[in-house]
């Protein structure tokens, strides 16, 4: 179980967060809606720790974030997928390549990887670009991208961040049922969304 207690984040004097507290129990479904600016990815960053709140506590299992030893943080951070600009893609990398690492440091064995890539880019109809570098990408492909990164190791929690900004119609529906897909498998996916069709959707479609 992961819980936000009374979170806020400020830089400098411009407050993101104030007083969030929300818990994310084992295979639950959340959409939160917010505006942009309204610091959904400060979320993201505070889930994965890349920073610390200004005040409040992040906790994984009643342990404070902030306090885990570093081998315990990289095998929390092991859990948690995150589909968001605060955890880009490699641009030199090819999108087979990024979107395989997560298995590469889980020490997945080249043919598994390779079929858990392919059948993932397939399923967001993204099979022809697995050799195409990032930096080549449109902005609705590397979504994509990193939707697919972010579920191929079928991790405990899942982290969404606007996952359907730039994408059609058509994409949006492959993400999102890639999305429910992950849930039904077992993962705790936290969607954090300015589209609320897209939240009301995953709602119905997870309640």
């Amino acid at each position: 179980m992961i819980a936000l207690q009374r979170v806020a984040k400020a830089y400098g004097n411009h407050a993101l967060l104030r007083d969030v507290t929300f818990t994310l129990s084992p295979k639950q479904y959340i959409a939160v809606t917010g505006e942009p600016g309204s610091g959904k990815t400060a979320i993201v960053r505070l889930l994965l720790r890349a920073e610390d709140p200004t005040k409040g506590t992040v906790t994984v299992d009643g342990a404070p974030l902030a306090m885990l030893p570093a081998e315990f943080l990289q095998i929390y951070r092991r859990q948690v997928g995150a589909i968001s600009q605060a955890v880009p893609l490699v641009d030199s990398w090819t999108v087979e390549k990024n979107v395989a690492y997560p298995l590469v440091i889980r020490g997945v064995q080249e043919a598994a990887r390779r079929k858990r890539v392919t059948d993932v880019l397939k399923r967001l109809g993204m099979q022809e670009t697995a050799s195409l570098q990032a930096d080549t990408l449109s902005d609705a492909h590397r979504q994509l991208a990193m939707l697919a990164r972010a579920v191929v190791a079928q991790p405990a929690v899942l982290v969404a961040d606007e996952p359907t900004m730039h994408l059609t119609e058509e994409q949006s529906r492959l993400a999102m049922a890639v999305l429910k897909e992950a849930h039904k498998r077992g993962t705790t996916v936290l969607l954090l969304t300015r589209d609320r069709s897209v939240a009301n959707d995953a709602s119905a479609s997870c309640s």
